[in-house]
């Protein structure tokens, strides 16, 4: 076993963690491509391993014809923090799981807490995709969206609608 000299710098575990953080997320990505999740697009980062960008491209349903830009934001800790991942839209969706003025979207539906061995981004991913398929109202952080959808599903289309343009335009 190695001696280390007083006055000489320790090179231990956490030394090497970017690397392992870097290649977790690679690890990651490489799955997300696999899956070829039908119309999600990310890409990482080229300043940050834990930050992803990303596309939906909505084909069906009240979203018809969005493209929804959102980043991905993975915890300093991940896959082991049991911290889920941030998703933020930009520009925020009328979507009763996004919060309109932060652009954030709600994934505690399916994610309460993070966990390394069976959880994985492309999941989150394909939870993000159908979210915007097969509406949920579960721990809505939309009011609005939540309470037109549930009360008139004609002026949840037109909203959405609305919505997809404003995406669309920016």
């Amino acid at each position: 076993m190695a001696q280390v000299k007083e006055g000489e710098p320790f090179v231990g575990f956490h030394t090497f963690r970017p690397f392992l953080l870097e290649y977790a997320m690679m690890s990651e990505l490489r799955e997300v491509e696999r899956r070829r999740i039908p119309g999600m697009y990310v890409i990482p980062s080229a300043t940050s391993a834990l930050v992803w960008f990303g596309v939906l491209i909505v084909r069906s349903g009240y979203y018809t014809g969005g493209v929804f830009k959102f980043i991905l934001i993975a915890s300093e800790g991940h896959p082991h923090s049991g911290v889920v991942p941030v998703i933020i839209f930009q520009p925020p969706v009328f979507h009763p799981l996004v919060d309109m003025v932060t652009g954030q979207m709600n994934c505690n539906v399916s994610f309460r807490k993070w966990r390394s061995h069976s959880n994985s981004l492309a999941e989150l991913l394909e939870f993000i995709k159908d979210a915007f398929y097969q509406i949920t109202t579960l721990e809505a952080v939309n009011p609005e969206a939540s309470s037109i959808y549930a009360s008139s599903k004609d002026n949840f289309k037109q909203r959405a609608a609305e919505s997809v343009q404003f995406c669309r335009s920016r």
